[in-house]
C-alpha cells in the first residue's frame, strides 16, 4: 500500500474499496487481540473497539476532501462500525466453546471405546447368565469357573415336581481357555454410550467338561423314571353328571409316564449347554393324551351324549310318586371309550333293571305285616305283590334309548299288587290268623267282619301255608275233590268257594259242628280254611276277585 499524505491523497473508487477491505481485516485482528488482552484487563470491549477504529480513520483522513470523497469515507466508517469489536468477540467465544466440547466428547468416547475393548466388560453384561459388569477378563474367568464347578441342573417335571442333579456327581469342571478374553475383545463398543444401558447376554459354548458315563448312571435314580410313581395320561371325555341341564367335556389329563430315552437325551443336552434347568414336558419326554378337549372327536361325542341323555323315561308307579329316569341315570348306561366312541352298555342297563326289581319286587319275599291287633308279624313268601318282568323291561328300555324320545309308562310288571309302598295290599284285605284260628276282613284299617275257622291239619303236615295271596276266583256250589291220608278219595260239596293259593281256599264246611281253638292240630283240613256256612256266605258277598288274603302265625299265646 502506498503512503498517504494530505498532498497526494486522491483515492479512486478501486483504491477505496481495497483499502476498506484491508482496514476491516486489520480491525478484526485488533478486536481479537482486544478480546484476549484488553477485555480481560479493562473489562470494556466497546472502548477497545472504538479506539482501534479512530486510529485507523485518523491515519487515513486528509486535511481536506471534497464532497464525493467525504461520502466514500463515511461509507467506510459505517462499515467499520458494523463490524465492531463486541460482535466479533461474541462469535469467537461460541466457536471456542464448541471446539472444547467436541474435544471433551471425543475424548470420553475414545476412552470408553478403548476401555470396553481391552479392559472391562460393559455394564449390564452377563456371560452364560453370570453377571460380569465392570469385570476384567480374569475376574470374569474366576466368576465363571466358580459357577461352572458349582453347576446344578434343575429338572422340571409334571405336577409341579422338580429334581436337582449336582455337577459334582458327574465331574463337571471349567474349561475356559481364551474364551472369556475373546468375548471381552469382541464387545461391540461403537455405540458403547448407548449399550451401557442395555442388558447384554454373551453365551460361551463348551466351557465345561464332565463325565458323560457318570451322568448317565445318575439319571436312572430320578423319581421321574420310577414306574411305580408314574400316572397315565387320560384323553378328554364326557362328564358323568349334568351342569346347567347338559353334559360337558372333561379336559384331558396329562400324566407322568415318561419315555426314558427322551429323558436321557434332554438331560444330556441341557448339561452339555450348562443350562440351569430343563423342562421335561417341553422336551416331549412324556406320554401325552391323544384326544384333547378341543378335538373334533370330543365335540362329536358330547353332542351324541347330550342327544341321548337329555331324554327322560318316567315310570308311573301305582299309588306313589312317579319314578323318573333322567339324564344323570341314562348317562350311566352310556359308555364313552378312551377314543371317545359312544355306545350303550347293556350291562349297565341290566344292572339298573336288577336294582329296580330288588327295590320294588315284593312277591315271594318275606315281609313284615301289622295285623288287626297291631302286632308286627312276619309273612313269609306268597305270590301276591309286585314283580318286574326284567327281560321285557330291559328290551323296552334299549328300544326307547335308541329312539331318543321322552317316554311315560308303567314298568313291565309280571305281577301286581294294589299299590306300591308299605301297604301294597291296599285298605281292604282278608287276614287268616293261624294262631287265633280266626278270619278277619279289614277295611280302612278296621275289622268289618270276623269268624272262627279251622285251618290245615298240622299234625300231618297239611297246615295252611302262610304268605300273601289274593282270591283268584269265586265260585258257588262247587265239589272239592282230593285224597285222604289213607289214600282214599274224598268229594266234598261246598256252597261258597274262594281259592287263594292253588288248592287252598276259603269255603264253608257244613260237616263241622265246631270252629276255632286247636281243632286244626289233629282234625284240621287238607290246607283249606273252613268256615261256618253262614259266615262263608257273608264273606263271599263282601270280597272280590283280587282281594288280598294274608295268612300268618301271630305272636299271641291265646
Amino acid at each position: 500500500m502506498r503512503e498517504i499524505t494530505p498532498d497526494n491523497y486522491k483515492p479512486d473508487e478501486e483504491e477505496i474499496v481495497e483499502e476498506e477491505i484491508a482496514e476491516e481485516g486489520e480491525e478484526g485482528t485488533v478486536n481479537e487481540e482486544a478480546f484476549d488482552e484488553e477485555t480481560i484487563d479493562d473489562g470494556s470491549e466497546e472502548a477497545v473497539g472504538e479506539e482501534a477504529v479512530e486510529e485507523v480513520v485518523d491515519e487515513a483522513e486528509p486535511e481536506s476532501v471534497d464532497e464525493g470523497e467525504a461520502a466514500v469515507i463515511d461509507e467506510a466508517d459505517e462499515a467499520s462500525e458494523d463490524t465492531d469489536g463486541s460482535n466479533t468477540k461474541k462469535i469467537g467465544k461460541g466457536t471456542l466453546a464448541l471446539i472444547i466440547c467436541a474435544i471433551v466428547v471425543a475424548g470420553v468416547y475414545l476412552t470408553g471405546f478403548i476401555v470396553f475393548q481391552t479392559v472391562f466388560f460393559m455394564p449390564k453384561t452377563s456371560v452364560n447368565q453370570v453377571d460380569v459388569s465392570w469385570k476384567t477378563d480374569k475376574e470374569a474367568e474366576t466368576l465363571l469357573t466358580a459357577d461352572v464347578e458349582g453347576y446344578e441342573l434343575t429338572i422340571e417335571e409334571r405336577n409341579d415336581q422338580t429334581e436337582v442333579l449336582k455337577g459334582a456327581d458327574f465331574g463337571v469342571q471349567a474349561k475356559l481357555d481364551t474364551k472369556v478374553t475373546d468375548a471381552l475383545k469382541a464387545q461391540d463398543t461403537k455405540l458403547w454410550f448407548v449399550d451401557v444401558f442395555r442388558d447384554k447376554e454373551i453365551h460361551l459354548e463348551d466351557i465345561a467338561v464332565y463325565d458323560a458315563d457318570a451322568l448317565n448312571e445318575v439319571i436312572p435314580t430320578l423319581n421321574c423314571l420310577d414306574e411305580s410313581q408314574m400316572i397315565p395320561s387320560e384323553n378328554a371325555t364326557i362328564s358323568d353328571t349334568m351342569t346347567d341341564g347338559a353334559f360337558t367335556i372333561v379336559d384331558e389329563v396329562y400324566g407322568t409316564v415318561a419315555y426314558p430315552d427322551q429323558v436321557y437325551a434332554a438331560i444330556n443336552e441341557a448339561v452339555a449347554g450348562m443350562e440351569p434347568s430343563v423342562n421335561l414336558a417341553d422336551k416331549g419326554c412324556y406320554e401325552d393324551p391323544v384326544l384333547k378337549a378341543d378335538s373334533e372327536e370330543a365335540k362329536a361325542a358330547l353332542e351324541e351324549v347330550n342327544d341321548i341323555a337329555c331324554m327322560t323315561i318316567t315310570y308311573e308307579m301305582q299309588g306313589t310318586d312317579p319314578y323318573v329316569i333322567d339324564g344323570n341315570v341314562i348317562r350311566q348306561w352310556i359308555d364313552v371309550s378312551d377314543d371317545l366312541e359312544v355306545t350303550f352298555d347293556e350291562d349297565y342297563v341290566t344292572d339298573f333293571v336288577e336294582e329296580f326289581a330288588a327295590t320294588y319286587d315284593t312277591a315271594f319275599t318275606e315281609r313284615e305285616f301289622v295285623n288287626h291287633a297291631g302286632e308286627t308279624v312276619i309273612v313269609p313268601g306268597g305270590y301276591f305283590g309286585w314283580q318286574l318282568d326284567k327281560k321285557a323291561e330291559e328290551e323296552l328300555l334299549l328300544e326307547e334309548l335308541e329312539a331318543k324320545e321322552d317316554v311315560t309308562r308303567e314298568p313291565c310288571w309280571k305281577k301286581r299288587a294294589i299299590s306300591l309302598g308299605e301297604h301294597e295290599y291296599g285298605d281292604k284285605y282278608v287276614e287268616v290268623d293261624l294262631t287265633r284260628q280266626t278270619v278277619y276282613l279289614m277295611e280302612g284299617g278296621s275289622v268289618v267282619w270276623e269268624s272262627p275257622c279251622v285251618t290245615g291239619k298240622t299234625s300231618r303236615r297239611h297246615g295252611t301255608t302262610p304268605g300273601m295271596y289274593s282270591i283268584y276266583i269265586k265260585q258257588r256250589n262247587r265239589t272239592l275233590n282230593g285224597r285222604n291220608d289213607d289214600g282214599s278219595e274224598y268229594h266234598s260239596p261246598v256252597s261258597y268257594w274262594m281259592p287263594f293259593n292253588g288248592g287252598q281256599g276259603l269255603h264253608d264246611a257244613r260237616w263241622r259242628g265246631k270252629f276255632g281253638g286247636t281243632i286244626y292240630v289233629y282234625n284240621g283240613s287238607h290246607g283249606c280254611v273252613n268256615l261256618p256256612t253262614k259266615a262263608a256266605g257273608e264273606l263271599y258277598d263282601l270280597v272280590e276277585v283280587g282281594t288280598p288274603v294274608i295268612v300268618y302265625w301271630s305272636n299271641t299265646e291265646e
